[in-house]
């Protein structure tokens, strides 16, 4: 099981708080920049100001998160096989993030592709 932290992401004028595993800043993981999502660590917490904290349901449901579709190739030659991971990323910078994330890495590896899902699954 992933551990969730806290981020952080303004949408408009209003900063909101939302947990989420650690695949957007490791070190292996460098997308949460690209999303404009920023982790909230014991030295940049009291110097945050006051934000609504809301769930990865709540933000999908009020359309201030969407999901986004990463694609990114394991192995090389033959046995290379692509795989696709789904995360979420604010509304306002989605058009931008996705040609933000192709220069950064997802558990180690570049991304290759992304783009928003035509079909949304719920939940």
């Amino acid at each position: 099981m992933p551990t969730l932290r806290p981020h952080k992401f303004i949408d408009g004028t209003k900063t909101y708080y939302v947990k989420l595993p650690d695949v957007y800043d490791n070190a292996s993981h460098t997308i949460g920049n690209a999303f404009g999502l920023k982790l909230v660590t014991a030295d940049t917490a009291s110097e945050d100001e006051d934000g609504d904290g809301i769930t990865v349901s709540e933000g999908l449901l009020t359309g201030k998160l969407i999901r986004v579709r990463l694609s990114y190739i394991v192995g090389t030659g033959l046995t290379a096989k692509r795989r696709t991971a789904r995360v979420v990323c604010p509304i306002g910078v989605a058009s931008k993030a996705i040609v933000k994330v192709l220069s950064e890495k997802y558990k180690g590896i570049e991304i290759s592709s992304a783009g928003i899902p035509r079909r949304r699954r719920l939940g």
